[in-house]
Formats: structure tokens, sequence, C-alpha cells
């Protein structure tokens, strides 16, 4: 399995814009061959951070899923919405390990 997690801090003014994006880009996504899991949400403590997480069957899907259009369309708006650099960062796992609540 392959983890990603984004963090994107975005201007105010763009905040609408990166929703309705992620929105479209969530949809698509859990429609591509390999893909386990798509969520984002808002930060409560800091205003217009955006967090997204990823799962993946393996790296290979999610390097298909980057050369989607709807991945690319999403890339080439980030730079007139972003407020600081991105962060995304993958992790490979061999098993996924349920934890005790």
């Amino acid at each position: 399995m392959f983890v990603v997690h984004g963090t994107l801090p975005v201007l105010a003014s763009a905040a609408d814009d990166l929703r309705a994006a992620l929105a479209g880009l969530q949809a698509a996504t859990r429609a591509e061959r390999g893909n386990l899991s798509y969520q984002w949400s808002e930060s409560v403590e800091s205003p217009n951070t955006f967090f997204s997480i990823e799962n993946w069957e393996s790296r290979q899907a999610l390097d298909e899923h980057v050369g989607t259009a709807h991945v690319q369309a999403a890339v080439a708006s980030l730079p007139g919405w972003l407020a600081a650099a991105p962060s995304l960062v993958g992790y490979e796992t061999p098993e996924e390990i349920t934890l005790p609540v």
C-alpha cells in the first residue's frame, strides 16, 4: 500500500476555489483503478490550511494517478492559490495495521 499525506496552505481568497477543486478531484480519483481512498479536510487550528490523505494499492497506481488530466489541471491551478509551499509526503507500507480504540 502507498499512502500520501498532503498539506496545502492557501490564500483566504482562494479557499473556495480549492474546496471546489478538491471535491472534483476527490470524485475523479475515487473512480481510478488502484485507489483505496481519497479524503481531504480543513484545519480547525490553521485557517485556510487543507489536508489530503490518499491510499493506493501500489506506487504504480499512484504514478498513473499523477499523470491523469484531472491531477494535471489541479496542479496547474495551485500556484495562484498557495499562501506557502505545499507538502506532499508518500509512505510505502507492506501492510495495514488496525489500531485498538
